[in-house]
């Protein structure tokens, strides 16, 4: 049986660092700047396990929402999700944005030889056991704050969100019944309501 406070410390550092990521990336995706600087727009997390060996968290999620604290009663949908999964020693990033699905695959930059990486359709999902639900609060067009919060998906608990791709190739995200009411309360508790 694993080592559960071991598990939890391992679990809090990561969902730290995770939160940091949630909010450059929400940056990037506000401003540019991290790309226009030619410094961002990926980010790995390498961590030592509790047996003390490094791994790359391989596989996690982010949601992005936008809490408009003008009309609190608006229907919150996610603005975009991004998954990093790694595979074969390749980054996988798979991006939904505007009704739009982008997959990115990069090679580590000390790599010298050309893999190849078969993806189908129907294996394709933004499920992961961490989500990184991060939220944009703003009013009157302007940023107020960045929330985040982790979620965990494990057996018999999907968390917030969960997705799927359907045979048409589209996009379908449900959305955990009463999530909305959570993220005003959490955006209300912050401060920033």
């Amino acid at each position: 049986m694993p080592d559960r406070a071991a598990i939890d410390s391992v679990y809090a550092t990561l969902a730290r660092h995770l939160g940091l990521i949630a909010q450059l990336h929400q940056i990037d995706s506000l401003t540019g700047r991290s790309l226009l600087e030619y410094w961002g727009g990926g980010y790995e997390i390498i961590y030592k396990d509790k047996d003390g060996k490094y791994r790359y968290l391989d596989d996690y999620t982010m949601v992005f929402w936008a809490a408009d604290l003008d009309n609190p009663r608006a229907d919150l949908q996610p603005l975009g999700l991004v998954r990093h999964e790694r595979q074969s020693d390749l980054s996988l990033l798979y991006v939904y944005e505007n009704e739009r699905f982008d997959v990115f695959i990069c090679q580590d930059i000390t790599e010298d030889e050309t893999k190849e990486l078969e993806l189908k359709w129907s294996e394709i999902s933004f499920n992961s056991g961490i989500f990184v639900n991060n939220v944009l609060a703003h009013r009157d067009g302007r940023v107020v704050n960045l929330l985040n919060w982790i979620d965990r998906h494990e057996d018999g608990y999907t968390g917030s969100i969960s997705t799927e791709i359907r045979e048409d190739r589209r996009l379908e995200i449900r959305i955990r019944s009463g999530l909305d009411k959570k993220i005003i309360d959490m955006v209300r508790r912050s401060g920033s309501a």
